[in-house]
């Protein structure tokens, strides 16, 4: 987890300001990056993650990585390497 999204998820609880500190970031930054939003990486990521959890619900849980690499690529043209496979198994 970024220390950004630490901040995010821990802002509830304690001052933007202190976990800033703590977390050796500015708080500048960490404004400036919640403002600027997810990146282009970041979207595609989370369409791949959909689609992934698509494939594997509709399997019933049953396809695994090779299966779900093998339906991204031939049966929605979406090419995927290395790093996006460890998103299947983490997905």
């Amino acid at each position: 987890m970024s220390r950004y999204r630490c901040i995010v998820a821990e802002k509830a609880a304690y001052p933007v300001r202190l976990l800033c500190r703590v977390l050796d970031v500015s708080a500048s930054g960490f404004y400036a990056w919640w403002r600027r939003g997810p990146s282009d990486r970041e979207r595609e990521d989370r369409m791949l993650l959909g689609w992934i959890r698509a494939i594997h619900g509709r399997s019933l849980g049953t396809y695994g990585v090779p299966r779900i690499h093998a339906e991204l690529e031939y049966g929605h043209d979406v090419h995927v390497g290395r790093q996006a496979r460890r998103a299947i198994d983490a997905g």
